[in-house]
């Protein structure tokens, strides 16, 4: 199960069918037919997860008392960190702009370790405790025009800490020779 949460004007939101259908948002069900309660009601089928509704809404109280914008300075702080230390690592590839960009990045970083693919680096990073994402992130044509297949993706939030920037860097940095002994393996 997971939660989310549909924004929108009510105006439209009535205007919207629901995706899914179930218990708990029919008005009535005829043999040919159905009408559905009225919003939010007809977006929520089924059994609630209670307890994800529960999770999110004190992950909202959460970042509401550290504040926003002290989240988003944290974030940015780490990011610059994070690439900076990604852009001075030689056998490493950064997508993006560079640690000296005037525009602020988000908390996603894209990068390869040349020679090795992604799905290798993540692996041997994981066996360090470090948890990146590879692959195509749902993006091939962004990875076709800047001439990857895949890439790792490292991502920074409210909860990271400069001690995990480190500690991914120098996974990073020593996980090169393991990434290309295990790529080679599966070569046999």
């Amino acid at each position: 199960m997971g939660i989310g949460v549909l924004y929108g004007k009510r105006r439209l939101l009535e205007e919207t069918p629901p995706l899914l259908r179930g218990g708990g948002m029919v008005e009535a069900v005829f043999e040919r037919a159905s009408s559905f309660d009225g919003t939010p009601g007809r977006f929520e089928a089924g059994t609630q997860n209670v307890a994800g509704a529960a999770g999110l809404a004190e992950a909202v109280r959460y970042l509401d008392r550290i504040g926003f914008d002290a989240v988003r300075a944290h974030e940015r702080e780490l990011t610059r960190a994070l690439v900076s230390g990604l852009d001075s690592i030689p056998s490493v590839r950064l997508y993006g702009p560079g640690p000296n960009a005037e525009t602020p990045r988000g908390g996603i970083v894209s990068f390869n370790v040349k020679g090795v693919g992604a799905a290798e680096v993540a692996h041997v990073l994981d066996r360090r405790g470090v948890a990146v994402r590879a692959g195509a992130h749902c993006a091939q044509p962004l990875l076709r025009h800047i001439g990857a297949e895949a890439v790792c993706r490292a991502s920074i939030a409210a909860y990271t800490i400069m001690h995990d920037i480190d500690r991914f860097l120098e996974a990073v940095e020593s996980s090169r020779n393991e990434a290309v002994a295990l790529a080679t393996s599966r070569m046999l």
